[in-house]
C-alpha cells in the first residue's frame, strides 16, 4: 500500500504497486537495451508510441525494476505503475 506523502491515509488515497512499470524511451531508442536488462515481460504500451511496459513476477519487484531500467541507456522515465484501491475509482 502507498499513500501520497504528508496526508492522512485514507482509502480514497491508498494506492496499489502493481507489478508493471511504463517506461518512457529517449527519442531514437529501442527498446532492446532495456530488454537485454530485464528478462521478464514487456510489451508496448497501448496508444502511445515510445512507452512500454515491462512486468516483473516478484511482488513489489516493480520498485528495483524500475530503478534497473531507469539505468540503462536511452531511457527518460521509468514509473512503478500503480492503480486505485477497490471502490474508489
Amino acid at each position: 500500500m502507498l499513500y501520497p506523502a504528508g496526508v492522512t491515509h485514507t482509502d480514497y488515497n491508498r494506492r496499489i504497486l502493481t507489478k508493471q512499470v511504463l517506461v518512457e524511451l529517449e527519442s531514437g531508442h529501442d527498446a532492446q537495451p532495456s530488454r537485454m536488462l530485464w528478462r521478464g515481460g514487456w510489451s508496448p504500451a497501448p496508444a502511445a508510441e515510445g512507452y512500454f511496459i515491462f512486468v516483473t513476477t516478484e511482488t513489489g519487484g516493480a520498485l528495483g525494476l524500475a530503478e534497473a531500467v531507469a539505468r540503462a541507456g536511452g531511457v527518460n522515465v521509468a514509473e512503478p505503475m500503480l492503480r486505485s484501491w477497490p471502490g474508489n475509482g
